[in-house]
């Protein structure tokens, strides 16, 4: 600055956009679940196959890193789930290849 003092009248306030209800309403039933115990030449092509019978599958995204045990993990997300837990409880014993899947619902939603 060159020393002069900025007038606060000189400001506007300037508003964050917020979202629409329609936005809002739209994320209301997608829920995400956390997928261990990938095989290691996992992609998303290979995860969606597995999955898709249980309902629209919106989102993959598969980690770059490995989890605890050592093992590929993913979330997947599903839009229109009405029972969470119910899902969760049919996913149980997915296979991908050789691979048994451990399914979870995330711990933090997106």
């Amino acid at each position: 600055m060159d020393g002069r003092i900025a007038n606060l009248a000189d400001w506007t306030e300037v508003r964050r956009r917020r979202k629409s209800t329609h936005e809002r309403d739209a994320n209301a039933h997608v829920i995400s679940y956390y997928v261990s115990n990938l095989p290691d030449n996992a992609n998303k092509i290979k995860i969606r196959k597995s999955f898709h019978i249980f309902g629209k599958v919106v989102d993959i995204y598969i980690g770059s890193k490995r989890d605890k045990s050592g093992s590929l993990f993913a979330f997947v997300r599903f839009e229109g789930v009405r029972d969470a837990k119910i899902l969760e409880k049919e996913m149980s014993r997915v296979r991908c290849e050789h691979c048994i899947l451990k399914v979870n619902i995330a711990k933090y939603q997106r």
